[in-house]
């Protein structure tokens, strides 16, 4: 197909798995949706859905067997699931042609924590997240901001130990290049 040409290891692409396609993933996003019970939809500017990428290091990865890969990959997905709710993974996808393998997690932003704030002079004084009855669409609850993007950075890391990655350093500048715009940089060179 028209990655055929980008793809850096297209003989690994067999292990390649892919779990919901563009309308399954859709339905399965509106079928949540409607099971949640919203007292108010989404509204139009509202993330569609939360995009999880799981890797490691090409290290990690050079000299396994995908099926050890597999097995990671399977094991941050149980962690997904236990973290946000199984009923909200609505599609997964790990890709072994690329440079470094990885997996792709959709996830629909459906909470049901609430966040209480106290603000003086115009900033956050305290805040603090409490359980609600009820469910609301909201990405930025869901993931927490910088302070709960970190918690479960750590959380993720401390589950992967047992397979020997470390966590990605904190504050890192660092940003993934995608497989377009990696070949071009390398049809530069």
């Amino acid at each position: 197909g028209k990655w055929a040409s980008i793809t850096t290891h297209p003989e690994l692409a067999s292990h390649n798995e892919i779990h919901g396609h563009g309308r399954e993933v859709l339905k399965a996003r509106t079928d949540r949706i409607e099971a949640a019970n919203l007292s108010r939809r989404p509204q139009k500017n509202a993330a569609a859905a939360i995009e999880v990428t799981i890797s490691a290091s090409p290290e990690w990865f050079a000299g396994k067997p995908p099926a050890k890969a597999k097995e990671y990959f399977a094991e941050a997905r149980k962690w997904l699931a236990k973290e946000f709710g199984a009923d909200q993974i609505i599609g997964w996808a790990t890709h072994f042609d690329e440079k470094t393998p990885h997996m792709h997690v959709l996830l629909v932003p459906l909470t049901r924590t609430k966040e209480a704030r106290v603000r003086k002079d115009g900033h956050d004084v305290s805040r603090t997240v409490k359980e609600a009855p009820d469910w609301a669409y909201s990405s930025s609850r869901v993931l927490g901001g910088p302070k709960g993007m970190a918690r479960l950075h750590d959380s993720l890391a401390a589950t992967l130990k047992p397979y020997g990655v470390e966590r990605g350093e904190r504050g890192s500048k660092a940003r993934h290049t995608d497989q377009v715009e990696w070949a071009a940089k390398l049809a530069a060179k």
